[in-house]
């Protein structure tokens, strides 16, 4: 009775502490390289095998959010390749703050002519950052070797000095995945709300208390230690006139709610209803402030009417001016980068996200 009481004890115990732990790199099974199709989706090119991620905020100087990402995926013929080439946006701005990738690994296992597996790894070399915009750099790498009825694997660590934006996971994605999970780690000194969208429950919820995970100073707090998981994920599939996509896929979303600054013990509170977020735009000065402005065509209007002898043909002179003379930079945001009057007369204003 003593042994099978301390059986069930060190059972508990292992279920206690391997439920968030990430899976083992470089191992792969013959079942995985032998597979032909995924039962339930036979029409998949490829699909996720395995899929974690963790996000927690460090101790370190600036309060770094570090997040690691490991995949293995199974890709069955070439129209699944593109899962090979990988692309990490990486946000930057104007102070030198930007967001880093290291520790990339990537490997690729193959069945050769004569029938052995074989693995290919990538050449840290290869792995190069591209200049997108002045928000964002993608960094890219090509998984090597790739050929039909490959397995794919790699993993990589961001680093962002945006301590205040909890990464977001997604569940689904192009293709289908047999599992996916995700542990997130946060101090108590801020308050994140955690949202599920999309249509498919969790298999896997599970939270606890990390006692004295988080040092500042000196002052020690708790974190709150969440894992989400999810299995046989189907691919997500964009209809036609579907808004942004992002909005359907299942996802765990974080918003901050409030926090207190670890520096200086100041509380920041986020607005918490439509009325705040309508009150704080219309007083921001790159979005209301702009909303305001007057006078900014007051020259171009004798020549820009001239003709239009009613309300509807004065309508349409102003919207074929516009349509000629401003142009889009293919930008997509809330705020003006220079203000609509710096802009006016060269391009449309340049937006971007403030986060």
């Amino acid at each position: 009775m003593k042994l099978r009481l301390l059986w069930l004890f060190t059972i508990a115990l292992l279920c206690k502490f391997s439920y968030a732990q990430d899976f083992r790199y470089g191992v792969y099974s013959l079942n995985e390289m032998g597979m032909k199709s995924y039962d339930k989706d036979p029409t998949a090119h490829a699909v996720v095998l395995q899929e974690y991620g963790k996000t927690w905020i460090s101790s370190n100087d600036g309060l770094p959010l570090i997040h690691e990402y490991h995949v293995k995926i199974k890709i069955f013929d070439s129209k699944g390749f593109d899962e090979g080439n990988v692309e990490i946006p990486v946000y930057k701005n104007d102070n030198n703050s930007f967001e880093k990738v290291r520790d990339v690994e990537a490997t690729t296992f193959y069945t050769d002519d004569q029938g052995q597996i074989q693995q290919s790894v990538l050449d840290n070399k290869k792995v190069f950052t591209e200049n997108k915009n002045k928000y964002w750099n993608m960094v890219k790498f090509a998984m090597p070797n790739l050929r039909n009825g490959c397995v794919i694997e790699y993993k990589y660590t961001l680093e962002s000095p945006r301590t205040l934006h909890f990464k977001d996971w997604e569940f689904q994605s192009g293709i289908p995945k047999i599992y996916s999970e995700y542990e997130a780690r946060i101090p108590a000194y801020f308050n994140f709300k955690a949202s599920l969208k999309g249509p498919y429950k969790l298999t896997k919820n599970v939270a606890e208390i990390d006692r004295d995970c988080f040092q500042v100073r000196g002052n020690k707090c708790d974190c709150s230690k969440m894992v989400y998981g999810m299995s046989d994920i189907p691919a997500f599939v964009e209809e036609d006139y579907m808004t942004a996509p992002k909005n359907f896929m299942s996802a765990i979303n974080y918003e901050l709610n409030d926090y207190i600054d670890p520096y200086d013990g100041t509380k920041h509170v986020s607005t918490q209803t439509w009325a705040d977020i309508d009150r704080t735009l219309k007083q921001n000065e790159e979005f209301g402030g702009q909303l305001k402005r007057t006078g900014l065509f007051k020259d171009r209007l004798p020549a820009m009417l001239a003709g239009a002898t009613d309300e509807l043909s004065k309508a349409k002179a102003i919207y074929y001016y516009l349509q000629k003379n401003l142009k889009r930079n293919q930008f997509y945001g809330m705020y003006t980068d220079n203000g609509i009057r710096k802009r006016i007369a060269a391009t449309w204003p340049i937006l971007t996200w403030p986060w």
